[in-house]
């Protein structure tokens, strides 16, 4: 009962569902139907919580296209609150620890290096892998005392790479 719940608050509190449920009792609804990247794309303003409360968030762009979604900042603690019980219990980190990601370039006009989240996330570019920017990224994850990385396997891969070849 607590997910026909949640499903019936996301429902009223949607656009998007709202309209396709529009007359139906709530409570014998069933499942949310599936929503791919097209309908996502159609139906952004609706699907998506309005833009003044939220933040946005690139997906990794692996179709070749990232897609900007929007969290609300409980919705994405929230989501994150399994992984981060798992990185606690495993790795001994927490979200107060310094942590290196990656962002698509042109996300807000973000710099190839950019300080996020009160100072505490330092975020680089995912694009331009030549060996000036690798050196470069090297040397501050370095400055910044990453405890940790949180990334694509590939990058952290390269990156590692070129922190062992410039020891």
């Amino acid at each position: 009962m607590l997910i026909n719940a949640r499903l019936v608050q996301i429902v009223k509190d949607n656009r998007f569902y709202s309209s396709l449920y529009e007359g139906r009792d709530l409570e014998k609804f069933g499942l949310l139907p599936t929503i791919d990247r097209s309908l996502v794309n159609e139906h952004y303003d609706e699907i998506c919580p309005d833009k003044d409360d939220t933040f946005s968030i690139a997906t990794s762009g692996t179709t070749g296209q990232p897609l900007l979604v929007r969290w609300t900042n409980r919705d994405y603690i929230v989501s994150n609150m399994y992984t981060w019980n798992l990185r606690k219990k495993w790795y001994d980190i927490t979200p107060t620890n310094r942590f290196c990601t990656f962002h698509v370039d042109t996300e807000y006009g973000m710099q190839d290096i950019t300080i996020l989240n009160g100072g505490r996330t330092l975020s680089l570019g995912k694009y331009n892998y030549s060996e000036h920017t690798l050196e470069k990224y090297v040397k501050a994850i370095n400055e910044f005392e990453t405890e940790w990385i949180l990334g694509p396997v590939s990058l952290v891969y390269i990156l590692l790479k070129k922190c062992i070849s410039m020891k």
